[in-house]
Formats: structure tokens, C-alpha cells, sequence
């Protein structure tokens, strides 16, 4: 059994979670109160590729028709309900369905100010999203602000009338928009499209924090609300950001980080300064090792970049471990592997190439080894 999503109540005493047993897509989402532990009542069924959201005395989430979880048949209709807490499923309300097409499926997301209830709208394994939303406590019919099929846009939050949206729509390397809702159709830029690509963005700590690739290595970026550049969250190394957390209205965010010699770790921003919040220290001391960025030319003149890691007291030539990947827009960023770490105790080298296929430099370069340009990546390694 695995736990899939998992989501606190705003007033952190309940915490909802949903459970896949045996590795099915199909989950349950149940409760528990967090002072004691003790699990509620609420058992949801019929439910995968969901979001838990709270509002009010419950929260919105996403279910599909009921259907045997041995059964092999598409699962369509996936359509967006409220749960009121201590109540059965079958008293659920249904908020939203797609009466004209039963393929797309639904996350709902409530903003931080609890005035819009928003659909995150998606198809298949597209990245091409679709957004729709209402105010949180109408009945009126969902207003489409973007649809599927034309370009990424990830909902950040809602401010001042305005979705803030990280989209790709003309910017392949991702920008941060504003979409006004009483002109939905303009995009009022607040933070341009770089040469280096735009990975993920929220807004928390009374800024905007974003995630950049930078040399396969993410950097975290921060904004005003307005798109003014407002320095950077210092990283211990170069490393991967595998989460962040927080609120707008939050004074501290969370953020999650891993690299090639430092293990998953919480890290706690305050505005000011970082410290580790949770996670265990190093297990070798990192200035006994050596990691390095080089680089080399390809076939077609292109240069692709490496990571080289190696203990300081290991003398070359030594065993060299040549590890790459290109593909699915998939970047190698650094990342913890004990087994990993203990070759390169033992005397060995470690080379993590970033080839084409991946996203290291953007849509560009994850194209150029996609499809007819596949041979492109074998040629990179």
C-alpha cells in the first residue's frame, strides 16, 4: 500500500490522504485528526489523479463513475465533487461534470483567498492544459479561460483580479503571466522568457519563487508580485529542488532539496536567511569530493554539458561510472544515490551526462532528440 496525495486542513487538523494498493491507479482518500492520530470516518472511493482541496467544513476533489478496480476499461468521465466532512460519498455534491466529453479530466484548486474555485483541465499525458473557473460558492456555469491543446499554463494563484500563470505560450523556455479575469484574453508578462528554462513556480512568502535550470542545476529565483526581480534563495550546492511550500500570506517557506552529496533535506526560508529545517546531515563530509562541470562536443558540433564527481584523494586515470538519459523531457539534475556515492568513495568516477531529449536547456533541446532526432541522443552519450 502507498500513499499517493496527501493534503492538511487550513487550520492543520485533519489530514487527508489517499492510499493505491498493490501499484493500481485506483486510490482511497481517508482522514485523520492530527493531535491524536485517529482516522475519520470518510472513506472515498472511485478515485485517481486527484487533488485534495479544502474548503469550508470539507474539500473538492476529483472521482470517476464507479467501476471494478480489476476491471481493464477506460476510466472516463472523471467529474470535480465536495465532500462535507462525516458525511457518506453518496451525499456528495457534484460540482462539475463534462456532459459533451467524458475524456478530459479535472484538479480543482481553490485559490488562497477562497473567492475562486479553479479546474486544472487535462488530457492523456499532455502538458497542454486547459483552465476553468467560478466563484467558489457559485452555481453558475465554469468559465473557460484557456483550453487544452494550445499551450502549458500552470495556475500559480489568484491576485488582484488576476490569474498568475508559468506558461509556455510563445516562450518554449516558460515566462510567468498575468491573466486578467475581466480581459481574459490578453497575458500581461511578469517575469520574461530567459535562455534557460522557467521548471516550475509558486507563490509563497509574500513573493514569487521560481524555479530555474541553470547548468542542469536549479536555481530559486524570487519576484515581487509585480515581476520585479527580488534576488535569489542561496542553495547549499548545486543541486535539485524536489518540492516547495508555503503560502502567499506565509512568512516561511519550505524547500525541499537533494544533490550528489547531500541527502533529501527540508530547508526553511525566512525572508532572509535558510537553515535546515529536517533531513539528515551528509554522510561524507563534502569537501573531501570534487564535482565539477565539463563539457563536450557532439557529433553535430553542439556541446553537451556533464557533471563530474570524484573524491578529492582519488588519483586519475580511475573507473569511470558514464550514466545518461535523454528523453521524456526528463532533466538529470543532481540527485542522492548511496550507491552512487559509495563508487566514488571507492575510488571511482561518476560522469552524469545531460543529452538531448532532456529538458537541461529547454523545449529546444528536448526536441532535438525526440522522435526522427532520437539517434541525436545515442550520438551525444
Amino acid at each position: 500500500v502507498a500513499v499517493i496525495t496527501t493534503s492538511l486542513s487550513p487550520d492543520g487538523s485533519l489530514f487527508a490522504y489517499s492510499l493505491s494498493d498493490a501499484g493500481r491507479d485506483w486510490q482511497i482518500i481517508k482522514l485523520r485528526e492530527t493531535a491524536t492520530g485517529t482516522e475519520r470516518p470518510d472513506v472515498l472511493r472511485y478515485v485517481k489523479f486527484t487533488s485534495i482541496a479544502w474548503y469550508g467544513d470539507g474539500f473538492f476533489y476529483s472521482r470517476f463513475p464507479a467501476q471494478d478496480p480489476e476491471s481493464t476499461a477506460p476510466s472516463r468521465q472523471m467529474s470535480v465533487y465536495y465532500h462535507r466532512l462525516g458525511t457518506d460519498q453518496e451525499d456528495d455534491t457534484l460540482v462539475f461534470t463534462n456532459a459533451d466529453d467524458p475524456d478530459p479530466g479535472y484538479i480543482p484548486v481553490v485559490t488562497e483567498d477562497e473567492q475562486y474555485l479553479v479546474l486544472i483541465e487535462w488530457e492523456g499525458t499532455s502538458h497542454e492544459n486547459g483552465l476553468l473557473y467560478r466563484p467558489i460558492d457559485a452555481t453558475e456555469p465554469f468559465t473557460r479561460l484557456v483550453s487544452t491543446g494550445v499551450a502549458r499554463h500552470d495556475f500559480i494563484e489568484h491576485h488582484d483580479g488576476s490569474f498568475i500563470v508559468l506558461t509556455d505560450l510563445d516562450a518554449p523556455n516558460g515566462r510567468i503571466v498575468a491573466i486578467p479575469l475581466d480581459r481574459a484574453g490578453e497575458r500581461d508578462e511578469l517575469v520574461a522568457e530567459t535562455d534557460t528554462p522557467l521548471e516550475w513556480a509558486a507563490a509563497a512568502g509574500g513573493r514569487l519563487i521560481a524555479g530555474r535550470l541553470r547548468d542542469a542545476s536549479h536555481r530559486v529565483e524570487m519576484y515581487r508580485l509585480d515581476g520585479t526581480p527580488a534576488g535569489e534563495i542561496p542553495l547549499p550546492a548545486p543541486g535539485t529542488v524536489t518540492g516547495l511550500t508555503g503560502l502567499l500570506s506565509d512568512p516561511v517557506v519550505y524547500i525541499g532539496f537533494e544533490s550528489f552529496l547531500y541527502p533529501p533535506t527540508a530547508l526553511q526560508w525566512d525572508g532572509t536567511s535558510v537553515i535546515k529545517f529536517a533531513g539528515a546531515a551528509p554522510p561524507l563530509d563534502p569537501a573531501d569530493f570534487i564535482v565539477e562541470r565539463h563539457m563536450a562536443t557532439s557529433t553535430d558540433g553542439a556541446t553537451v554539458g556533464m557533471f563530474v564527481l570524484r573524491a578529492a584523494a582519488t588519483g586519475l586515470p580511475a573507473p569511470v561510472e558514464l550514466y545518461g538519459y535523454g528523453g521524456f523531457n526528463i532533466s538529470l539534475t543532481p540527485q542522492f544515490d548511496p550507491a552512487r556515492l559509495a563508487f566514488v568513495a571507492s575510488g571511482g568516477v561518476a560522469v552524469i551526462a545531460n543529452l538531448r531529449g532532456g529538458n537541461e536547456h529547454g523545449e529546444e533541446w528536448h526536441r532535438a532528440g525526440m522522435l526522427g532526432n532520437k539517434q541525436q541522443v545515442f550520438d551525444d552519450f
